[in-house]
């Protein structure tokens, strides 16, 4: 489903938010993993306080690009990619 721009603006806010805040910043490859796994991995990670969110590359790009002031390559990130933030290290 097509997202408008102001849903890009507005989650590239909160990505960049989410991941100046937090302590630790994990990105996964996230294809072939059923609702179901997806289900149970979010309700673990809500356990330990961590979040995770299924977003576009190029909002992940954009936002480590504004944040860690580095860019990502198109090889590193394949497939449908994660980000999983924490406080905990």
């Amino acid at each position: 489903m097509a997202i408008t721009k102001q849903q890009k603006v507005d989650q590239l806010a909160e990505l960049s938010n989410q991941i100046r805040e937090s302590k630790s910043v994990v990105f996964a490859q996230f294809s072939w993993v059923s609702v179901e796994a997806a289900k149970k991995i979010r309700k673990d990670l809500r356990e330990q306080w961590a979040t995770m969110k299924v977003i576009k590359k190029t909002l992940i790009k954009i936002a480590a690009k504004e944040v860690f002031w580095a860019e990502i390559s198109d090889e590193s990130l394949q497939g449908q990619i994660a980000v999983i933030c924490s406080n905990d290290e």
